[in-house]
């Protein structure tokens, strides 16, 4: 098999929306007092649709508040049955069997059934509807079908390893399937979660109420509502005089003068990391030693320290730090060493310089880029920094149209194979490789863990990863990027997913 999965829910921190200083921070003790009954949370981004499976901009607000999914997944990234009483994976990992709650009552007022389901899956599996989940399903699933009241059976193509068949079902929402549609959903949810909509004002405000049929049990909060802010400064603003209560996404330097007086959540260790991507086809990284010395070149712990404020963490493979691919050795093998990176760029005689793509909106990228300049530039390589508007930069980004430009990937938490729902990890149509083919052992790894079970063959596989892309170097690990939350220390019970989306159902004051 030579492509797989879907889209996970992307970390929406980009650094060029909370550009602006940082405005005196009022001390807790003097902040407005909070309305026992709601939750106000406030986001410089605002909302597009309350579609799931095609998650836009601000969606992991509401991921979890409207919504309801199959299963969850625990801290640890155990399965746990959420809209479903139970789930089977036949003996041969090529089925598995979904029994259904009784009691998973939909907005709309309908109770789910098993059509319900099976119309999810195959909007899923649809390349036109699926959007976001089409990728997975897609490529795993070879029917769908109810085969009782309760019960639907899904028959996969081939024998699946169990986390590439857990990964699929949470991230699958279950809808009222008469208005699962991009164009119903766009103006209205109708899922199950625990708060529906009451009033939208795009651009302004959302209001939320607890849904008092949600199958989960009793909302800590009664209402949310989710103010939208034209600038990151006036949001930061609104949390330090408490007219809101959570603030979304704030810059790391922004959460680190703001956790004086609040508390700050982090995201899911390795939900988002941020790759130095290298293109192949452009010299002088076709060279895979300048690769390889760029590798060495990379001061991820300064970036983290003064650029991040220490939220974050250094990393050095496209996987999040629990992943099983990760090895304690790889730091010692691609760490910061210029002394290496020079004995490198030695044996690449003749090789002065390269070009480094930057978006112009991006400041955050613009300081990291500018360090990995300064170091490169002691030890005799010239790294131009060339600024795009931010549309030119994403359409060249996709393309693998530069030298080298730094951009995320998300879903390295996940099981493994799921990194190549990013672009630049694929095992065919690859943008950063000629002809769209990356070195064939690393394709043999990613498409021989879709189906491994035996852990020696998982173990193997794993070690031809690290070995490939440290050898490679077309994909270097930088740093995790740092999703944060700023609330009120008098706020409990606020969480997050897996996948960063906003968990409030035990959240109150």
């Amino acid at each position: 098999m030579t492509s797989i999965f879907s889209a996970s829910r992307r970390t929406l921190l980009k650094a060029g929306l909370a550009a602006g200083a940082l405005p005196l921070i009022a001390r807790a003790g003097f902040a407005q007092a909070a309305a026992p009954d709601t939750i106000t949370i406030g986001s410089a981004v605002d909302i597009v649709n309350f579609d799931p499976y095609n998650q836009s901009v601000n969606a992991l607000i509401l991921l979890k508040a409207l919504n309801a999914w199959l299963i969850e997944y625990d801290e640890d990234l155990k399965p746990v049955p959420s809209a479903l009483k139970s789930f089977e994976i036949g003996p041969d990992n090529k089925s598995v069997t979904l029994t259904i709650r009784p009691d998973v009552v939909f907005h709309t007022g309908k109770t789910m059934t098993v059509e319900d389901v099976v119309a999810g899956f195959e909007r899923a599996a649809d390349q036109k509807r699926g959007f976001n989940l089409f990728a997975a399903t897609s490529t795993l699933v070879e029917k769908i079908e109810a085969v009782n009241d309760t019960q639907v059976l899904l028959t996969l193509k081939q024998p699946t390893a169990t986390s590439l068949i857990t990964d699929m079902l949470v991230h699958q929402p279950v809808i009222d399937k008469d208005q699962n549609d991009a164009e119903k959903l766009a103006s209205a949810p109708a899922s199950a979660g625990p708060y529906r909509v009451v009033e939208w004002r795009q651009g302004e405000s959302l209001t939320l109420q607890a849904f008092p049929e949600w199958f989960g049990g009793e909302q800590r909060t009664p209402n949310i509502v989710i103010r939208f802010f034209t600038s990151p400064a006036a949001a930061v603003g609104a949390l330090a005089s408490g007219a809101i209560d959570v603030l979304a996404y704030p810059l790391a330097r922004d959460a680190s003068r703001l956790q004086m007086d609040f508390n700050v959540l982090s995201g899911y260790p390795g939900a988002a990391t941020m790759l130095l991507r290298v293109s192949t086809k452009t010299a002088p990284f076709d060279n895979k030693i300048v690769r390889q010395a760029l590798q060495r070149a990379i001061n991820r712990d300064r970036i983290v320290k003064e650029v991040l404020f220490e939220f974050g963490g250094a990393a050095y493979l496209p996987w999040g730090p629990k992943s099983p691919v990760q090895d304690p050795a790889v730091q010692s093998l691609i760490g910061y060493d210029l002394e290496a990176a020079k004995a490198l760029l030695a044996q690449a005689s003749g090789i002065s310089g390269g070009t480094a793509m930057v978006s112009g909106s991006d400041p955050t990228s613009l300081l990291v880029m500018q360090i990995i300049q300064s170091d490169l530039a002691s030890i005799g390589f010239q790294l131009t920094i060339d600024q795009q508007d931010a549309a030119t930069f994403n359409k060249r980004l996709v393309a693998g149209e530069f030298g080298v430009a730094l951009g995320q990937v998300g879903g390295g938490q996940l099981s493994v194979p799921r990194i190549v729902q990013n672009s630049l990890m694929r095992v065919a149509n690859n943008p950063l490789w000629k002809d769209g083919v990356p070195p064939a052992a690393y394709s043999e790894a990613i498409n021989t863990l879709i189906g491994a079970t035996d852990p020696a063959v998982q173990q193997a596989m794993y070690k031809q990863l690290r070995d490939v892309m440290i050898d490679e170097s077309w994909a270097l690990g930088t740093y995790e990027v740092p999703t944060l939350w700023a609330y009120k220390k008098d706020l409990q019970g606020l969480a997050r997913d897996h996948q960063n989306s906003l968990v409030l159902a035990n959240a109150g004051f």
